[in-house]
């Protein structure tokens, strides 16, 4: 059956939405090798993107803690230089 939408001729079937035809898996088993390795490398490369952005979220909030533990310091010491010291003893970036 052909379904036309804003100019697009579309083949489609006659299944229900949550059929067999309209799922992700018999997309990814009717597709060729080619079809199914960009499917591979798009769910992979997506887990990596997911993996770098909660790692910089986690490093924000580090970084957001340490410069308010600074500032805090900064604010009780009377003389800045006297932060050196401090530094080190304790390890600062």
């Amino acid at each position: 059956m052909i379904f036309g939408f804003s100019g697009v001729v579309v083949l489609g079937e006659t299944s229900s939405l949550y059929g067999e035809t309209s799922s992700l898996y018999y997309a990814f088993s009717k597709s060729d090798v080619l079809g199914q390795a960009i499917c591979i490398f798009l769910f992979l490369f997506s887990i990596a993107i997911w993996v770098v952005m909660l790692e910089k979220i986690i490093t924000l909030r580090r970084v957001e803690k340490e410069c308010d533990f600074f500032i805090r310091t900064f604010k009780e010491k009377r003389n800045p230089l006297s932060l050196r010291e401090k530094a080190k003893i304790e390890f600062c970036p």
